[in-house]
């Protein structure tokens, strides 16, 4: 159930929304960003810089441009990896957002060449975790940029036979200028 609760939150508040599973593996921004193939000379994009890249183009770029909408990317069990193998680049840049505007992910494209993606306010993350022997602790660094939610273990279980479909979601994207009013700014 721990992932339900940001799919709810993408689906009623109208973000766009990617969930994607955190591989054990991860131990770069490569493994979740993806890498250049020297065996078929091509890069690899994953499924998350595909979306990051869409969070950047307005609707007059593309026509899945997603800039001018909030969208939520769900690392789901985000700590089956070190989140700070994969994710420490993402943490150091928006880090730096919190004073510029200006602050872009490099992506390496192999053979040295990089692209640079613009890290807009219109893009969450969210992350669920079990902690056992499995996952990894987080660092003191991480919590410190983190909300953490603690679910308590259920004291009845509930199938999701009697659990109702989500409806269709047939109102408009929440826009940026609308998230923007409510963000407050003063310490």
């Amino acid at each position: 159930g721990k992932s339900e609760l940001p799919k709810l939150y993408a689906h009623f508040g109208g973000f766009n929304f990617l969930a994607e599973a955190v591989q054990p593996t991860w131990d770069s921004p490569e493994s979740m960003l993806g890498y250049y193939n020297t065996i078929e000379n091509k890069f690899d994009a994953t499924n998350i810089l595909k979306f990051l890249l869409q969070t950047t183009l307005s609707k007059d770029e593309s026509k899945y441009g997603y800039k001018d909408v909030m969208n939520l990317i769900l690392l789901d069990e985000i700590n089956l990896a070190h989140i700070e193998l994969y994710f420490a680049e993402f943490l150091s840049k928006y880090e730096l957002k919190r004073g510029n505007d200006n602050v872009n992910l490099d992506i390496k494209l192999g053979a040295g060449i990089s692209y640079q993606i613009p890290l807009l306010s219109n893009l969450l993350w969210v992350g669920t975790m079990n902690e056992d022997e499995t996952t990894k602790t987080l660092s003191d660094k991480v919590l410190d940029r983190s909300y953490l939610i603690n679910f308590p273990r259920p004291k009845e279980v509930i199938s999701r036979k009697t659990l109702k479909k989500l409806p269709e979601n047939d109102f408009k994207h929440l826009k940026v200028d609308t998230w923007n009013k409510w963000v407050r700014n003063e310490s």
